[in-house]
Order: C-alpha cells, then sequence, then structure tokens
C-alpha cells in the first residue's frame, strides 16, 4: 500500500502538518502558530520549504506530555 504523502528517508517515516494533525487532534493552524512562536509542539525539520515530521519524534512528544486526571490538576501544576 503506497501512501503518496508519507516521504520515507532511511525507514523514517515522514509525516506532513496534516498528518500529525490528525494524528494528535490538533488543527494543522495550531501546528503552524506553534511552529512560529516556540509553543510546545512535535519538534520538526524542514525539507526546502516543506515541514515534516518525524513520526519517531512524534511518538516521542505524545509520549513525553504529562497526563492528567482533571482540568484542576493542569491549573495545580502551573
Amino acid at each position: 500500500m503506497k501512501n503518496d504523502n508519507v516521504i520515507q528517508l532511511n525507514s523514517e517515516r515522514l509525516l506532513n502538518v496534516k498528518q500529525v494533525s490528525e494524528m494528535i487532534g490538533l488543527q494543522v493552524g495550531t501546528l503552524n502558530r506553534a511552529r512560529l512562536t516556540g509553543a510546545p509542539s512535535p519538534p520538526f525539520c524542514k525539507i526546502g520549504s516543506s515541514v515534516r515530521y518525524r513520526l519517531s519524534s512524534v511518538l516521542r512528544w505524545i509520549e513525553s506530555q504529562e497526563e492528567h486526571n482533571s482540568t484542576s490538576e493542569v491549573s495545580a501544576s502551573k
């Protein structure tokens, strides 16, 4: 099964912004703003003018996010 939207480099999958957006549940615009402002988001790489995300980096970023049982926990930890 070939997906033309996924680039493979040394068997490392590179995802575009839309694919990462769908994977982590954030809007494309939110990811774009995060890259510009330095807000927390998965690490990315630029290939020419294209932005790509390594699948392994996105998965590590997801794992690194704190888990909370309630929104009050988030407020208390700030």
